[in-house]
């Protein structure tokens, strides 16, 4: 049986039978267990699929499987497993590295169903590429306990069932997730038909999405000029022109008219050689006296070409100068009519005429291939010598602050008299313009995956888990001290001080081999993005040990090695990236996405369509295990510092629709008043507010230190300890106050924003 796309057979990737080495899972690792993330639920409700999908593999069995654990299981077995089947298990008194069953007949009831979805997702109309990945669903209930199966295209059963894409199907839920040991979850693995890497997109294919105003861009302002002198002239049928520019203006649409070539009826007697004229062949010039400029000769409009009409000057000339250059030679007639008229073209006159029109009602179209078109009819137009709603454009101070106002940019057209080409650009107060060769600088493109996921850095990211670069900054600045002044003693300690890992040959191998001095600045940067990857792989018991006594010069803090540990191990995950999925999987092989990195930078693309079904998609993210791509500390009893994301960014609220602002980050309720919350960032408070039973309850606002424009909530504090008060400094490691419960909220959490 094939997977969907096309690598190797179920069989040769992973067991799904009861005595396979991987247990009942796909992907499993271990003897029962498995890769993926874990989404707890409390209740019993049948959830959605993250987007909406085609079902392409699934097995949804009838019941629970009882299955006996084995007796025995190595050490990194039993790391791998969940804190509540650890408890079963003791270390053998035998061997450290062994554990064994307590109870020797202990069985579990486990759910081996499963739902793989396929996603499409095309990024626009202009573009005929599309982003396909599968989600794969895994530890649903059984159908003997929910009629979610009922009534669709589920055969119930322990068989594997791979749709074919004939036979494809939607779900409008996954399912309910399965109950283990009094714990109902689901778990869920993203999984891409290749690398990221080849959906890079090049030339035409590329989707712009707006990015900025970056500092070689200058902002203009407009005038309005008077509209330009105008005359009228004939333009005959069948003239073939083109659009060179098209201006779009409050007063109208106006367009620059570029004519290209006349067909032209010649008079019969004298003018070719010969008298009986066929199409497509070739006859003599010998002389131009009478032309005409239509098909039928009842309804030609003629132009004596010795009489000089105001309105056919310019035909006059053209025509004049073309037809004495070919008159002698053999032209091709290109149509003859009925009583035998002969026609030829003048064709590729270069500049025949450049004009502008204003043309609101479209007499010239334009096709979408940008071809030469037709003149429908013999017309008199109403022409200008320049755009008839020009405006002059100055540039204006563009200061940081403004280019921050600015939104996105129009995609209309917008021609000075000199007939240069601006953009509109969408300001937060009011509208400005750039010139047509900055827009691109001002646009980045949605699927390139080289910014988008190697260098991009969330706007929002520094109020996540950033503001370390203090560390960085000081760290680099010491080592540049320290060298200068030949100082090895200090430099052969410095990995006694700082940890083993924050080492100046560990920034080298980070940043390149010979990093120059000059460039310490974007080395702070490279490493803010580095450990500024994965915001929700937040580790309690090691941010608790980052404090130590502040340095009462500069308030900022001492490192501790289990903390650059855990800042190396980040940037080691974000390091699998460039170096491509291969790194950590064989060639050949599915290649898997941490599920919250990928949908936060297909957020930031703007390319995901979130699921519009009724019905949870994910909420309580909590990393359990996954193969690499964000820093990985244990499991089991080292899983305590992790904190469950309980709801995202913008995410609405399920009762009043509103924007939820921030991250929320849960806790037992037990332990209300008890954990610490440690300040990621340096700065001072600048407002501290109790909310009572509403909004964010108790609650600071920090600024930072380095950044006055970034700002960081503290919500939701509990009131039983102390929290930090108004203008009060902050500093990394500090603690702000303690996780509570107050405000409007329905768990026990804190919110960061």
């Amino acid at each position: 049986m094939k997977l969907p796309f096309g690598i190797g057979t179920v069989e040769d990737l992973y067991t799904n039978n009861e005595a396979g080495s991987a247990g009942y899972f796909p992907l499993g690792t271990g003897t029962l267990w498995h890769s993926g993330i874990h989404i707890n639920c409390k209740n019993k409700t049948p959830f959605a699929p993250l987007v909406p999908g085609k079902v392409v593999m699934y097995r949804i069995s009838k019941d629970y499987k009882k299955v006996t654990l084995p007796e025995k299981i190595s050490q990194y077995a039993h790391n791998s497993i969940f804190s509540n089947l650890q408890n079963l298990y003791r270390i053998s008194p035998k061997s450290t590295s062994v554990f064994e069953l307590i109870d020797k007949n202990q069985t579990i009831d486990v759910s081996n169903s499963f739902i793989m979805f396929k996603h499409e997702l095309s990024i626009d109309s202009l573009t005929p590429n599309k982003l396909i990945f599968y989600t794969l669903y895994m530890n649903l209930e059984p159908a003997a306990d929910t009629d979610v199966y009922s009534g669709t295209k589920i055969e119930i059963g322990d068989s594997i069932h791979h749709v074919t894409q004939d036979n494809e199907f939607s779900l409008d839920m996954v399912g309910i997730p399965a109950i283990n040991k009094g714990t109902r979850y689901f778990d869920f693995v993203l999984i891409l038909d290749k690398k990221l890497s080849e959906y890079r997109e090049t030339g035409k294919n590329k989707r712009a999405l707006f990015h900025g105003v970056n500092k070689n861009v200058f902002l203009h302002q407009r005038k309005n000029n008077e509209k330009p002198v105008s005359e009228v002239i004939y333009v005959p049928y069948r003239t073939e022109y083109v659009i060179n520019n098209i201006c779009n203006e409050k007063e109208g649409l106006s367009k620059e008219i570029e004519l290209k070539s006349f067909r032209i009826y010649l008079k019969t007697k004298g003018d070719l050689e010969g008298s009986d004229y066929k199409a497509q062949s070739q006859y003599k010039l010998l002389d131009y006296s009478t032309i005409w400029f239509s098909s039928r000769e009842s309804l030609d409009l003629k132009a004596d070409i010795s009489t000089i009409d105001k309105k056919f000057q310019y035909l006059h000339k053209t025509l004049n100068d073309e037809l004495e250059k070919i008159k002698g030679s053999k032209v091709t007639v290109e149509f003859v009519t009925d009583s035998g008229q002969p026609s030829i073209r003048i064709k590729n006159i270069n500049n025949v005429m450049k004009f502008w029109v204003e043309d609101s009602e479209g007499r010239f179209a334009q096709n979408e291939n940008h071809f030469n078109e037709n003149v429908a009819k013999n017309t008199e137009v109403k022409i200008f010598h320049s755009n008839p709603f020009s405006y002059t454009y100055s540039q204006i101070d563009t200061s940081d602050d403004l280019r921050k106002q600015i939104k996105d940019i129009n995609e209309k057209q917008y021609i000075d008299s000199s007939g240069n080409v601006f953009f509109e650009a969408l300001g937060k107060y009011s509208s400005y313009f750039i010139k047509e060769k900055d827009k691109d600088l001002c646009y980045k493109n949605a699927y390139d995956w080289k910014e988008w996921f190697f260098d991009y850095i969330p706007e929002d990211s520094n109020s996540l888990l950033c503001g370390k670069t203090s560390i960085t900054e000081n760290l680099i600045e010491w080592y540049e001290k320290l060298r200068k002044n030949n100082d090895w003693l200090t430099l052969a300690l410095a990995p006694w001080w700082t940890g083993p890992y924050l080492t100046w040959e560990f920034l080298k191998s980070i940043f390149g081999k010979n990093p120059p001095r000059e460039e310490t600045e974007q080395m702070q940067e490279e490493f803010r993005h580095c450990i500024c990857t994965h915001p929700i792989e937040w580790d309690a018991a090691v941010s608790s040990e980052v404090a130590g006594k502040p340095d009462k010069k500069t308030d900022e803090e001492t490192i501790s090695s289990r903390y650059a540990e855990f800042l190396k191990s980040q940037a080691d995950a974000t390091d699998l990236w460039n170096g491509g999925l291969s790194k950590i999987f064989p060639s050949n092989s599915l290649h898997f996405v941490h599920p919250v990195y990928f949908i936060n930078h297909l957020e930031k693309a703007g390319a995901f369509e979130f699921n519009p079904y009724k019905g949870t998609t994910y909420a309580g993210v909590k990393v359990v295990n996954n193969p690499g791509f964000a820093p990985y500390l244990g499991e089991g009893k080292g899983i305590n510092g992790y904190a469950p994301m309980t709801w995202a960014f913008n995410g609405t609220t399920t009762a009043s629709k509103t924007i939820h602002a921030g991250i929320d980050f849960a806790i037992d309720y037990n332990n209300v008043g008890k954990i610490p919350i440690h300040s990621l960032i340096q700065g001072f408070v600048i407002a501290d507010i109790d909310y009572g039973d509403d909004n964010f309850g108790n609650c600071i606002l920090v600024q930072s230190s380095f950044n006055p424009e970034h700002y960081y909530l503290v919500a939701h504090m509990s009131r039983d300890k102390p929290s930090l008060k108004k203008d009060d400094k902050v500093y990394p490691g500090k603690v702000v106050g303690y996780v509570g419960n107050t405000g409007k909220q329905y768990t026990v959490h804190y919110r960061k924003a």
